[in-house]
């Protein structure tokens, strides 16, 4: 199950995290955890600025995880929100991006996509 928090950071702006995994007999294989900061409508939320993420799945990119707190981490992309209810606590979206780490290839996440109650 994935795990969701709308919340408010310490300058009051509201966030919404997002974190999913990939279980194998219990074992975490590798999960994605996004956060959209500054969520005050539905509308598109860059990478660059108010999109954080961190992405690792061994299996699948080898040691090519990738988190936007790296400085030297190339990325393009972002998420839409497309519903934001909060008075029934409600939010849908999409998200697609790339990164490119250090002495890696450039890795895509395409086509993800979330509806949830919060």
């Amino acid at each position: 199950n994935p795990h969701i928090l709308y919340d408010f950071d310490l300058q009051g702006q509201p966030f919404l995290s997002l974190e999913g995994n990939s279980f194998r007999k219990s074992v975490s294989m590798g999960g994605i955890f996004l956060v959209f900061r500054n969520l005050n409508h539905p509308g598109y939320y860059s990478v660059i600025d108010n999109l954080k993420f961190t992405v690792g799945w061994p299996e699948v990119i080898n040691q090519c995880g990738g988190q936007t707190l790296d400085s030297t981490l190339q990325k393009w992309g972002g998420g839409v929100i497309t519903k934001l209810d909060i008075p029934n606590q409600i939010i849908s979206g999409t998200f697609d991006f790339k990164y490119k780490p250090q002495n890696c290839d450039t890795v895509f996440v395409t086509e993800g996509r979330f509806d949830f109650k919060f």
